[in-house]
């Protein structure tokens, strides 16, 4: 399906820009993103979906902790047995059961069911209820997540960030159209789409932060800030006046596995180093 004709056929309230199964609860009052990572491992285990809830005068951004299960080659089921963290303080009520995504022979949404603890199961109406974003350009997650830059609402995980942190963790930058949800560990290599594998970086430090040019890790003596000669004194005059580690620390089992396992520059220097 492209993106004209979802636009034309599909309920206004998916976001056509978030790659994921996405379904619509409640009345559509509810959207639902299975992240696009989670439907094509199929790894059984512990996930996040992430939701979104839209009243006439609010949207509210939660997450599902959920446990996935695989009990055929063609079907994965998503059992919620928890309320959201974020739900503290709300009264709402958490609706337990499952759902079931059925496959096609491409490894993609075909139908999608709810499962109560009642017994009963619902199928729910694909472009009504529910619709498979899947970008089909080359490195496609990649152009999606630029696009925060121009739909500042697209992404739930990038507003609750901005709603917890509301700044840049290395610059202090408060722009919120500048600011990115960056992934510690990639969610390609099994890293979750969490705000515990989540930092809020500023464009420009999200760049070298994902090209391996700037790093950060944790010694039992506080926070290493790192970068390569060739962006080193770029990125100490972009911090000169910021003290990343009030909420850093929080992150440290993440960033010392990115340090440890992924790619990064060869030679780095030291730039920062906070007791």
């Amino acid at each position: 399906m492209s993106n004209s004709e979802s636009k034309m056929k599909i309920n206004g309230r998916f976001d056509i820009f978030t790659e994921g199964l996405q379904i619509l609860w409640y009345e559509s009052m509810e959207l639902e993103i299975i992240p696009l990572h989670v439907i094509e491992s199929g790894s059984p285990g512990p996930i996040e979906t992430i939701g979104k809830y839209t009243s006439k005068t609010d949207s509210h951004y939660y997450f599902y902790e959920a446990i996935l299960e695989h009990p055929e080659n063609s079907v994965i089921r998503i059992d919620y047995n928890e309320r959201p963290k974020e739900w503290e303080g709300m009264e709402w009520q958490i609706e337990f059961g499952s759902t079931e995504i059925r496959l096609d022979k491409n490894g993609e949404p075909s139908s999608v069911f709810w499962k109560g603890n009642d017994s009963n199961t619902v199928e729910l109406e694909r472009n009504k209820d529910w619709i498979y974003v899947r970008s089909q350009e080359p490195f496609g997650r990649v152009k999606i997540s630029r696009s925060v830059l121009n739909r500042p609402d697209q992404s739930a995980l990038r507003k609750i960030l901005i709603s917890e942190v509301g700044q840049c963790l290395l610059t202090g930058c408060d722009l919120h159209a500048c600011l990115d949800a960056a992934h510690i560990v990639p969610v390609k290599s099994g890293g979750r789409d969490s705000t515990s594998n989540t930092i809020l970086l500023r464009s420009d430090m999200h760049r070298l932060f994902d090209a391996g040019l700037l790093c950060l890790k944790f010694s039992h003596e506080g926070l290493e800030i790192m970068a390569a000669e060739c962006v080193r004194h770029y990125v100490l005059e972009q911090m000169k006046n910021y003290n990343p580690c009030s909420y850093a620390a929080r992150h440290a089992e993440a960033l010392n596995e990115r340090y440890e396992k992924y790619p990064r520059a060869a030679e780095l220097h030291r730039l920062v180093f906070n007791r």
